[in-house]
């Protein structure tokens, strides 16, 4: 009997440790800090926009973009009501981090985000942050996700973007190594 529930401690604890090394973490990601993101081009933002998105290799000033699609998106450290340039050459990364957005619906004229039961989950973006090291206007790269209610159609368009993929939806505007 005392074997036995040595062997099914044992169990339970090899199968937890198993787990926690499957779990999606910025420690087990294909990238590790520090990194250099460089842009090879210059990106110009219209007054009182913080970001340049990119999309399939497309990069676009402002909003217009597919949500229903992965993309990547540079934010500027300070808002101004001036047009600024984020000008190409190296940007040092000093950390990674995971996160998720949570995208509200409009419905039926108000705003929603869930009613709490499982046939209208919440739609959301899985993201991964590369923070800049430098206190200079470059802030982020924030790359992200479909956003997706999480069902098993939009795969593997809701996950979080691996490296390889963060290359291709960066296309030649960027490069992060």
């Amino acid at each position: 009997m005392r074997r036995l529930k040595i062997s099914l401690l044992a169990g339970v604890a090899l199968a937890t440790l198993t787990a926690c090394q499957l779990v999606d973490t910025p420690k087990n990601y294909g990238l590790q800090a520090p990194l250099q993101l460089t842009l090879l081009a210059d990106l110009h933002f219209a007054p009182g926009t913080l970001r340049f998105v990119f999309q399939d290799g497309e990069g676009y000033n402002g909003r217009q973009f597919n949500h229903w699609r992965e993309h990547c998106r540079i934010e500027l450290r300070y808002l101004s009501d001036t047009p600024q340039t984020l000008s190409a050459g190296q940007y040092k990364i000093e950390r990674i981090q995971f996160g998720s957005e949570q995208v509200a619906n409009l419905e039926q004229g108000w705003l929603k985000t869930s009613d709490g039961a499982n046939d209208n989950p919440p739609k959301i973006m899985e993201l991964v942050h590369f923070y800049s090291a430098d206190d200079q206007d470059f802030y982020r790269l924030t790359c992200a996700s479909a956003l997706s209610d999480g069902s098993t159609a939009d795969y593997p368009y809701f996950m979080r973007p691996n490296p390889q993929r963060i290359q291709e939806i960066l296309g030649d505007w960027a490069r992060l190594n």
